[in-house]
């Protein structure tokens, strides 16, 4: 009997509590780019040829938490006649990356199929091209623009 009145005083000094916890995760779409390693200068060539083109390197990283995103890519200004810039991206895993894309003032899928990813240190590889004879001139500046959204 006394071990049963201690039991009870125990048992009836438990109390309980519950809360409800409201939790969410909203979307996350991050993009950043490095300085560019290099410069892109045209300035050697081979008799009867066209010049060698100059090529530059960067690194990227992107965290999302989307399924079926995409990078696009865009300049501000079109680029000279005879001239290009070419982009390629490297594809984090799970991704399609399109390799060398001529960059223009319309946005232009770089990397698609990208799904719940963070990676760091994916290359960019810049081309400068020169697709006929071009007289020497002063050099230029445009403005690349890389969005990370939802695709197709």
């Amino acid at each position: 009997m006394f071990l049963r009145i201690i039991l009870l005083l125990i048992s009836s000094s438990i109390f309980g509590a519950t809360q409800n916890i409201t939790v969410s995760s909203t979307a996350i779409n991050q993009l950043t780019l490095s300085a560019i390693s290099g410069s892109l200068n045209i300035n050697a060539a081979v008799a009867g040829f066209l010049p060698k083109d100059a090529t530059a390197t960067a690194t990227y990283a992107l965290t999302t938490n989307g399924t079926n995103m995409k990078i696009l890519g865009q300049i501000n200004s079109a680029m000279p006649i005879s001239l290009q810039l070419l982009i390629n991206l490297a594809a984090p895993t799970g991704a399609t990356s399109s390799g060398n894309v001529a960059m223009g003032t319309t946005m232009t899928n770089l990397v698609t199929g990208i799904t719940q990813v963070a990676q760091s240190g994916l290359a960019v590889t810049y081309t400068f091209h020169q697709t006929a004879d071009v007289l020497a001139g002063s050099p230029f500046t445009r403005t690349l623009t890389l969005t990370l959204m939802q695709g197709p």
